[in-house]
């Protein structure tokens, strides 16, 4: 029996951290058993929508006909993550052959596995060293952060179709990684001057917060196509932050280092949003990241490295150290056989002193690019990683779901759950066996199950998770009610995060606080 090739491109969703950012948000209001800290909920199943985030980003996923999907989670919410999945896909024979999987499941042409990290795992690239047993080594893995929410699958296959043409039919050299920008910028309306990001938020926009701010520096790709929807070269990627940052506290400049040399004119821009969607070429991933067991990082250390040695070669990247190391020094020859059409034990080789055979330093010295697909503005693609992105990206996809049933579902519609009943005309929705009073107005919002607001209340920009009691005459804006918790009559809170089980007194009246059980 013909045993059918690996995928070209694999999924693989991080989900093994807590959300800090989210706190309280993603607290249970519950001790742990032996009465220590509190529990965490993963913040991949924070609902947006009335739905899981990693419910609506695994259909994204299936939609976009992805064949795998490999779905890496902490030990303590395997459990969690699997029932919210299966709850709405059906789970497939459990014959997985990975001693790391769990049963997989199946989505349309999608299966869906479960990978259990370590239960201390360094950081991203860790996670992705361990899912890498998983994975072929002539598979692509596209990496999503478990929070990011998309309003079409179209963005992912963008992402993928970019990667491909930069790596298999390269003008010049080949693709190490490409990655997702998004245009998230917005100019005043009467002088065209670029606003703040708090005149951002009062506009309903994506509010950065000032460590997310970077400097980017792109450049036109080389045979790049039209329909690659604005490939670039990324050439630079520094935090904002860091590059203003006055040490010796004497006023000097910002100075931004930037590569010699170019063949092309450089665009550096502030407003470009990085998604956390990433394409890793099968090197990278297989070969690179274990001889550098020290990056923990891929936006924040393996990301720089490549993009301050894509001119310089493969070797330079895996680093004189490293090489140093006969076993790094084989990972690099597969590497570098693994971008040619021949096996490295066919690729031209030379023999140092010791009588050792090496790749040629032609080989070795083979350049390589950082791309990226640039979204334009007002695509939904964000991570809901901060209370601030959590509002943002639900009240989109709210206002994008009744936008498309009334488009008679021209763009594929967000998943909503069954039962939801749309308020178009105040682009808010209400969830199944919600109780909502006399003379309430629910605006931007979306009231979860069993929840109950009571008479008088007005609500701007809010979301109600399940099992939410409001009391009577509450004005509530831009705020987070978490499940189960209870609001008194006669509050007033603005930009305020209710914890989970938690309750607010009555005659309450706060701006930007925090409520915990």
């Amino acid at each position: 029996m013909v045993s059918s090739p690996p995928p070209e491109f694999v999924a693989v969703i991080l989900a093994g951290t807590t959300g800090a950012r989210l706190f309280p948000l993603t607290t249970t209001g519950q001790e742990t058993p032996g009465g220590g800290a509190d529990v965490h909920l993963p913040k991949h199943l924070l609902p947006i929508g009335g739905i899981p985030a990693i419910v609506s980003l695994v259909k994204r996923v299936s939609e976009a006909g992805f064949e795998s999907c490999i779905v890496a989670v902490a030990p303590s919410s395997v459990g969690p993550t699997r029932t919210a999945l299966t709850s709405h896909f059906p789970p497939a024979e459990p014959q997985g052959n990975n001693k790391n999987s769990e049963p997989w499941l199946m989505l349309g042409p999608t299966k869906i596995e479960f990978v259990t990290l370590p239960s201390e795992c360094a950081g991203s690239t860790q996670a992705l060293r361990h899912v890498s047993t998983s994975l072929s080594p002539q598979s692509h893995v596209m990496v999503l952060a478990c929070d990011v929410v998309l309003e079409s699958p179209t963005i992912l296959q963008r992402l993928a179709n970019a990667h491909r043409r930069s790596f298999f039919y390269p003008e010049k050299d080949t693709c190490a990684c490409t990655m997702l920008l998004c245009n998230v910028g917005d100019e005043d309306e009467t002088t065209g001057v670029p606003l703040k990001e708090s005149a951002k938020q009062k506009k309903g926009g994506l509010a950065r917060e000032e460590e997310e701010i970077e400097y980017t520096g792109l450049a036109v790709v080389e045979g790049a196509h039209d329909d690659d929807n604005m490939s670039r070269r990324v050439l630079m990627k520094q935090y904002k932050v860091v590059v203003e940052e006055d040490e010796d506290m004497v006023g000097t400049t910002p100075k931004l280092m930037v590569p010699k040399r170019l063949e092309t004119p450089l665009e550096i821009r502030t407003d470009l949003y990085d998604v956390h969607m990433y394409v890793l070429s099968p090197w990278v991933l297989h070969q690179l990241l274990p001889a550098r067991p020290k990056l923990a990082s891929i936006q924040k250390e393996l990301l720089p490295l490549l993009i301050s040695r894509q001119f310089r070669g493969i070797a330079s990247a895996f680093g004189s150290r490293s090489l140093m190391e006969p076993a790094n020094q084989d990972l690099l020859n597969q590497a570098i056989a693994s971008l040619s059409s021949s096996p490295i034990q066919t690729s031209e080789q030379e023999e140092d002193d010791f009588g050792n055979s090496e790749v040629k330093l032609a080989d070795k010295n083979r350049a390589f690019t950082v791309n990226a697909t640039v979204m334009p503005r007002g695509t939904l693609a964000i991570r809901a990683c901060t209370v601030p992105s959590y509002l943002h990206a639900c009240r989109e996809v709210v206002s994008r779901a009744i936008s498309s049933s009334k488009n008679d579902d021209s763009n594929p519609v967000v998943l909503l759950p069954e039962g939801t009943t749309v308020q178009a005309k105040f682009n808010s929705i209400v969830l199944p066996e919600a109780v909502l009073g006399e003379k309430v107005t629910v605006k931007a919002s979306a009231v979860g199950r069993r929840s109950k607001l009571g008479t008088k209340c007005r609500l701007n920009n809010v979301i109600v998770m399940d099992d939410v009691t409001v009391g009577e005459n509450c004005v509530l804006q831009n705020s987070v009610l978490g499940t189960g918790s209870i609001v008194g009559d006669n509050c007033n809170l603005n930009d305020c995060q209710v914890g989970p089980g938690a309750t607010v007194p009555s005659g309450t009246k706060e701006k930007g606080d925090s409520f915990m059980r």
